[in-house]
């Protein structure tokens, strides 16, 4: 049972604590290596209004580089919070396989951490 007394004629007199806002900055070129290869490089800064409250800046860059051989095979290879990712994509018709593995900082900035991550996926696109 609802009527007009309940809900939006109520006042609240606590409110949440604000959310600070957040800042990626990043770049990234995509230079065409032949007639069938193309490649992709980007770079990231990570939440950068905060960057002042980080001990450990290294959790905040990020690299990678993309190379695509007639959009069928792709191999990946980057930088993410201090650790190497890496990974490859099949894809042809309708199908796409891709194994990646990437790894993140779950530790301090002076006992350094990683915890380490493998995915797999299969796709049918119709």
């Amino acid at each position: 049972h609802y009527n007009v007394n309940d809900g939006i004629l109520f006042n609240a007199t606590e409110r949440p604590d604000p959310t600070l806002g957040s800042l990626d900055v990043a770049m990234a070129i995509f230079p065409i290596v032949g007639k069938n290869s193309r490649s992709a490089f980007t770079i990231e800064y990570r939440d950068i209004l905060t960057a002042s409250d980080e001990t450990d800046l290294n959790r905040r860059y990020h690299a990678g580089i993309e190379l695509n051989f007639a959009d069928a095979l792709f191999l990946r290879a980057g930088y993410n919070q201090r650790y190497l990712t890496y990974g490859f994509e099949f894809s042809m018709a309708n199908y796409q396989f891709q194994a990646t593995s990437y790894g993140e900082e779950i530790g301090t900035a002076d006992d350094n951490q990683e915890e380490r991550h493998y995915d797999l996926k299969f796709a049918y696109r119709f």
